[in-house]
């Protein structure tokens, strides 16, 4: 979550819980004296929902304050600072091994046979914008290995952790939204596979002859899905061609 809108999203959730405490009876003996005095409810007049929302007598109004406040600026920490992709081939049709190109790392293989135009799935990692992704790379600069750049270079996708290091699975988080981290690396264990990540361009001699996997970047929903540009037989590394601005001055 792009740290600009934290402040803003924090702020909105504490007017709306403060609207809600504005509701609350002022002496809780008239609410222990109703019949309902068990689960008691206020409901506030300005929403045509007649919202509902439970008090305790014992549980302050700047107690709900922040709790609400907290947990609105969590949850939504967690969906907008949440890794995105997906495989569309079952894992088992993968192999991450040592890659045919020198210097490459590993590399992504199949196991299996499959056919000319099979979607593999979608890139996985933290949509980012140019700034954030930016300021990560300045303090980390390994994220680029790995990050996925828009072409209209609004935008990265970046499956690294949280010192830019690749892993087996993306579990997202941002280091601009204070708590978003902690929260997705140890409490939601949500994470993507980062397999697609693993994919090499082909040796230098073979070009862009050497690809059998190509991309269709869709820059509206911010996805980039993985095909086969041809049919590939078990036991072959995929390959794919970065594009014109990948800086390939360390091969």
């Amino acid at each position: 979550m792009a740290s600009f809108l934290a402040a803003p999203i924090l702020l909105s959730s504490l007017l709306f819980t403060a609207s809600i405490a504005n509701a609350m009876p002022a002496d809780w003996s008239q609410v222990l004296r109703a019949p309902c005095h068990r689960t008691p409810f206020v409901r506030t007049s300005s929403s045509a929902l007649a919202l509902a929302v439970p008090f305790s007598p014992h549980v302050t109004g700047a107690s709900y304050l922040a709790i609400s406040a907290t947990v609105t600026y969590l949850g939504l920490a967690a969906a907008l600072d949440a890794p995105g992709g997906s495989m569309a081939v079952d894992k088992s049709c993968f192999e991450v091994r040592q890659s045919q190109v020198k210097g490459g790392g590993l590399g992504l293989f199949t196991t299996v046979d499959m056919k000319e135009g099979t979607k593999l799935g979608t890139y996985p990692g933290v949509v980012r914008s140019a700034a954030s992704y930016m300021k990560k790379f300045r303090r980390y600069p390994n994220t680029c290995t790995y990050a996925w750049r828009f072409k209209d270079s609004l935008g990265y996708i970046d499956p690294t952790d949280s010192f830019g290091r690749i892993q087996n699975f993306c579990q997202g988080g941002s280091s601009d939204t204070v708590g978003s981290v902690f929260l997705h690396e140890n409490l939601l264990g949500r994470g993507v596979p980062t397999l697609l990540a693993r994919i090499n361009e082909p040796p230098s001699a073979r070009g862009n002859r050497g690809c059998n996997v190509i991309t269709r970047e869709d820059l509206k929903e911010r996805t980039v899905p993985f095909f086969l540009s041809r049919d590939v037989v078990a036991g072959e590394e995929l390959f794919l061609d970065y594009g014109a601005t990948y800086d390939r001055s360390g091969y």
